[in-house]
C-alpha cells in the first residue's frame, strides 16, 4: 500500500508543475516526475540519431517523415522534446495507463505540437526509425528502499521492473527492431545483461551525470 506523508510530497506535485529541458511540463501523481537524467537522453539522441532523423527531407522506415516512439511516456516530456527539438518527425507516444496518457495530452496541448497519443502495452504495430523509452527499470526488492518521496507518491506501475528490472525491457527488445533504440536502465545494469541482442544490434552504455550506468543504446546491425 502506498502511505501518504505530506511532509515528503513532492513539490513538483504540490505545484503541479516539473521542469524539463528548459520547459515546464504540468505534472501529477499519475506520471513520474521528469528527472535530469531523462534530459542526458534527449541529449544521447542529439548525439547518436540527429543526422538520422533531423536532415531536412529525410524519408524514414516507410518513405515518409522519420518516426520516433516515446514508449511508457508518461508526462509526454521526453517524446515532446523530441519532437520540439526534431519538428520534421512523427512522433507517437505510448503508455499503457489511460491516466498518464491524459497527462501527456495536456502537455501536447500546451506546448502546441502534435503527436500521436496511443494506449498500448509496449510498441503498436508501427514502425519507427528510433524508440526511445524510460520503462520502469527499479529491481522490485529495491521499491521499498526507496526515497519516500518517490516510494509513497510516484506511480509504481511507472517504477517496479521485475525481479531483476529487465522484465518490460527484454520484452521490448525481443519485439522491436527499430534503427535506434534508447532506453534508461537500471545502474545495476550491464552490458552482460544484454548480450544475446549482440547479434541483432551494436549496443553501448553511456553513463549518466553521476557516472552511474543509464543509458543503452542499441543500433540494428
Amino acid at each position: 500500500m502506498v502511505k501518504n506523508d505530506s511532509r515528503n510530497l513532492p513539490e513538483e506535485y504540490q505545484t503541479g508543475f516539473a521542469k524539463f529541458y528548459g520547459r515546464t511540463f504540468f505534472v501529477n501523481r499519475d506520471v513520474l516526475i521528469p528527472r535530469i537524467e531523462s534530459e542526458r537522453l534527449i541529449d544521447i539522441v542529439k548525439h547518436y540519431c540527429h543526422p538520422e532523423l533531423a536532415r531536412p527531407g529525410r524519408a524514414g522506415v516507410s518513405g515518409s517523415r522519420p518516426k520516433i516512439a516515446d514508449i511508457g511516456t508518461g508526462s509526454g516530456c521526453i517524446g515532446i522534446t523530441l519532437k520540439l527539438e526534431n519538428p520534421g518527425c512523427d512522433v507517437t507516444l505510448i503508455d499503457i495507463s489511460e491516466k498518464a496518457l491524459t497527462v501527456a495530452k495536456i502537455n501536447a496541448e500546451r506546448l502546441k505540437v502534435v503527436v500521436r497519443i496511443i494506449k498500448h502495452d509496449l510498441l503498436d504495430n508501427g514502425d519507427y526509425d528510433l524508440v526511445v523509452a524510460n520503462l520502469p527499470y527499479i529491481p522490485h526488492a529495491r521499491i521499498s528502499k526507496l526515497d519516500p518521496g518517490v516510494r509513497n507518491y510516484e506511480p509504481h506501475l511507472a517504477l517496479d521492473g521485475g525481479v531483476r528490472g529487465l522484465e518490460l525491457i527484454f520484452r521490448l527488445l525481443y519485439q522491436n527492431l527499430s534503427k535506434f533504440i534508447i532506453l534508461e536502465i537500471d545502474d545495476t545494469h550491464t552490458l552482460k545483461d544484454f548480450v544475446k541482442y549482440k547479434k541483432f544490434y551494436d549496443i553501448k552504455l553511456e553513463k549518466d551525470l553521476f557516472q552511474r550506468n543509464r543509458y543503452l543504446i542499441l543500433e540494428r546491425k
